[in-house]
């Protein structure tokens, strides 16, 4: 996977969004950490409907279907979350999707970890 196609795949979701190098202010020259654009209303909701969907063009075969179902089940939190009713238990709900995501990112040794953390990072941002 590159990076400039993972972007390019948000993009096609029709928001805007980019991925730069943050530079050190003191000689301009790269850190080799990342930002990227915040998403936020409408766009959010595009790129977690559009985006499992065209992983498939993006990603390695070997993680293809694990970062796919990561995320879908995004979404599927996510739909919840924006669903929620004050008659279900807050506690069950979260402790449940933390277990689920423990198992995801320590169950699969095949995951690659900055993979997860990019799309984990990049899902989080979707949340708030």
């Amino acid at each position: 996977m590159t990076l400039q196609k993972l972007v390019r795949e948000i993009k096609s979701c029709g928001v805007g969004f980019d991925v730069w190098e943050i530079r050190n202010p003191t000689d301009n020259k790269g850190t080799g950490k990342y930002d990227f654009t915040s998403l936020f209303g409408n766009d959010k909701k595009k790129v977690l409907t559009l985006l499992p969907e065209k992983l498939s063009t993006v990603l390695h075969e070997n993680t293809c279907t694990e970062v796919t179902k990561i995320w879908v089940d995004f979404r599927s939190i996510y739909n919840e979350i924006n669903t929620w009713s004050h008659d279900k238990s807050a506690d069950t709900f979260c402790l449940d999707r933390l277990q689920n995501c423990l198992a995801i990112s320590f169950g699969h040794h095949s995951l690659n970890s900055r993979l997860f953390f990019f799309t984990t990072t990049v899902f989080l941002n979707l949340l708030t």
